[in-house]
């Protein structure tokens, strides 16, 4: 179960992102991109509950997986949070971002060498 706190500021539900576990508002990250769902392979390949699999991510983890990974390789290859969990780069940015504070604002840069296959 996830832990979470009531920011004073804005009233929000904080709780734990499921990447970097800092207590921060987070997104719904559609583990194969809802881009890719009505691609024919992609039927294939996923079940309509796999199609449905979201993980709660803060923003910036949220930004670092779409600046990183393709959605074609997010549909074809990262599409578990195991997987995405242990690609190198997100690895390496999930080891730098946890040492940051909730409140910290992290900018991510794109990462111009992402190609899909």
């Amino acid at each position: 179960m996830q832990s979470y706190f009531k920011d004073s500021n804005w009233g929000k539900i904080h709780m734990k992102c499921a990447i970097c576990y800092r207590e921060r508002r987070l997104t719904k990250h559609h583990l194969i991109p809802v881009s890719r769902h009505k691609n024919k392979k992609t039927q294939k390949r996923h079940s309509k509950d796999a199609l449905k699999s979201v993980i709660e991510i803060c923003r910036e983890c949220h930004n670092q997986l779409h600046a990183t990974i393709s959605e074609k390789d997010m549909d074809e290859t990262y599409n578990s949070f195991t997987m995405l969990i242990n690609h190198p780069e997100i690895s390496k940015f999930t080891e730098w971002i946890r040492k940051h504070q909730p409140a910290g604002k992290v900018s991510v840069k794109s990462n111009r060498n992402k190609r899909s296959r």
